[in-house]
C-alpha cells in the first residue's frame, strides 16, 4: 500500500465511524459531520481544526481532473502518521482515569479525630479530603469551611473531637451543609476521557467559579464507591495553555 492508500483508509474509518454515530447516510459531507461531532463530543471539538485540515487534504489527493493523472497532493510518512494518529485518538481517546486521575487516594472517616485530619492535610498539602464510609465517598472536609465555621459558630474542638460531631458540615447532602454550596466539587464516570474531564472544568467556571475536584465513582454519583480524583492541577500537563487560562490556576 502506498502512503495515499494509508491516508485514505484513515479518513475512510473515520468517515465510518461518524455516520454511524450520527446515523447519516452518504448524503452529509465528511466536513458537516466534524462540525456536528464537535457538539457532542469534546475529544472532536479539541482536535477538529486538524481534522478539518486532513479532509482537505484528501480532497485534493482524490480531486483530480482526469482520469490516471498524478494527485495535486500527496501525504508524506509523516502526515500519514500523524493523521493515523489522530484518527486512533478520535475513536478511543484516554480515559482520565488511565491518565491524569489520582487513583491514590488519601480519605478519611467520620470517626476520625479532627486533630489528625488537619495534621494529615498539612503533611501532604491538601486543602480538601474526601470522607469515606465503607469505601464510598460520603462528605468532604474542606480546611477554608471549616476555619469558617469555627470562626462563626461556638463550636470548640479538642484533641479527641471527631468528624462525626460536625458531620453536618461537611456531608454531601445534610440540610445544612455547605458543601455544595461554598465548595464546588464535580462528579463523573469512570469511562470519562481527558477531554471530558476538561470541559467539565471548563463549564463549572461559566459563572466565575469552578470546580476544585472531581470524584471518579462507580456511576458518577456520591455515596459510592471512590475510584479517583482529579484536581485543576491534574490538567496542565495535558493542555496547559487552555486550562490556565480558562481556569486561572
Amino acid at each position: 500500500m502506498t502512503n495515499i492508500d494509508y491516508f485514505i483508509q484513515a479518513y475512510n474509518k473515520l468517515d465510518l465511524f461518524m455516520r454511524q454515530k450520527l446515523n447519516h447516510d452518504m448524503s452529509i459531507s465528511h466536513s458537516k459531520l466534524l462540525s456536528q461531532m464537535t457538539k457532542i463530543d469534546p475529544v472532536f471539538a479539541h482536535i477538529e481544526t486538524k481534522l478539518q485540515a486532513y479532509r482537505a487534504l484528501r480532497n485534493a489527493i482524490v480531486h483530480i481532473h482526469h482520469e490516471g493523472e498524478t494527485p495535486i497532493a500527496m501525504p508524506n510518512e509523516d502526515v500519514v502518521s500523524d493523521y493515523q494518529k489522530i484518527v486512533s485518538y478520535a475513536l478511543s481517546p484516554p480515559l482520565a482515569i488511565n491518565s491524569i486521575a489520582i487513583t491514590k487516594i488519601y480519605s478519611v472517616e467520620w470517626e476520625t479525630k479532627i486533630s489528625k485530619v488537619n495534621s494529615l492535610m498539612e503533611e501532604k498539602g491538601f486543602s480538601l479530603i474526601p470522607i469515606t464510609q465503607f469505601g464510598k465517598i460520603e462528605g468532604i472536609f474542606n480546611s477554608w469551611l471549616f476555619q469558617k465555621y469555627l470562626f462563626e459558630s461556638n463550636f470548640k474542638v479538642n484533641p479527641e473531637t471527631t468528624l462525626k460531631e460536625m458531620q453536618g458540615q461537611f456531608h454531601l447532602q445534610h440540610p445544612i451543609s455547605k458543601i455544595n454550596h461554598d465548595f464546588r466539587i464535580g462528579f463523573v464516570k469512570p469511562d470519562v476521557t481527558i477531554q471530558e474531564v476538561i470541559k467539565c472544568f471548563l463549564d463549572s467556571a461559566k459563572d466565575g467559579h469552578y470546580f476544585k475536584a472531581v470524584y471518579l465513582t462507580e456511576n458518577g454519583k456520591p455515596f459510592e464507591h471512590l475510584l479517583g480524583v482529579i484536581t485543576p492541577h491534574c490538567l496542565p500537563s495535558v493542555n496547559p495553555t487552555l486550562v490556565n487560562q480558562k481556569l486561572n490556576i
